[in-house]
């Protein structure tokens, strides 16, 4: 059950974010593009497969650069979210190289 939820919410997002681009609305591809590789990272697909879909939306920052001129607090915000998506990417390699560390 919980998988199926995983899978609306991702469409969902994809949608809101592809919406958001197309009708300029900042704050939907916002959401859209943030919380659609989260999603994807709950299924528990092939993490190369979240990777470039982070990457992807992380693109997205382009679209506040050239529409949001003077709010860089949500430029910012963004930047800072998708890191935390390359983040989540990266953190169980890092946490297998500490234990590996711990127990040698």
């Amino acid at each position: 059950m919980m998988f199926v939820i995983n899978i609306v919410l991702f469409i969902f997002f994809i949608l809101i974010g592809g919406l958001g681009a197309f009708y300029a609305v900042e704050p939907g591809v916002f959401v859209g593009l943030t919380f659609a590789p989260w999603q994807f990272f709950k299924m528990g697909y092939n993490n190369q497969i979240y990777l470039l879909l982070t990457l992807i939306c992380a693109a997205g920052g382009t679209f506040f650069l050239i529409n949001m001129g003077s709010s860089w607090v949500v430029l910012i915000l963004f930047v800072f979210l998708q890191l935390f998506n390359l983040w989540k990417y990266f953190a169980p390699d890092l946490e297998k190289e500490n234990h590996n560390q711990n127990s040698a």
